[in-house]
């Protein structure tokens, strides 16, 4: 199988009308992705937005007074770890 490949050489209008050509349907792709941006991406983010407002938020509940609520006050003891429990035991 044998495969032949042909140049096309463009001189003088032709070479400008190709790259005019290229050119408007680089346009014709940008323009078409913008639109298609605008009439589904946006839309579904301001859905997302309007849903999330309406949802229902997790609520804080604090144990005691509103001072601080990182402190927790208690009673603490170390345990010995596994090891140094064998060698104080008699």
């Amino acid at each position: 199988m044998q495969m032949q490949f042909r140049v096309v050489r463009l001189s003088g209008w032709r070479a400008i009308a190709a790259v005019l050509a290229g050119l408007v349907a680089l346009v014709a792709v940008i323009a078409a992705l913008a639109v298609g941006f605008v009439f589904v991406v946006l839309p579904a983010l301001v859905i997302a937005g309007i849903a999330y407002w309406f949802l229902p938020k997790a609520r804080i509940r604090s144990m005691g007074p509103p001072g601080d609520p990182d402190v927790i006050e208690g009673t603490y003891e170390v345990e010995p770890e596994q090891g140094e429990r064998k060698r104080l035991e008699p």
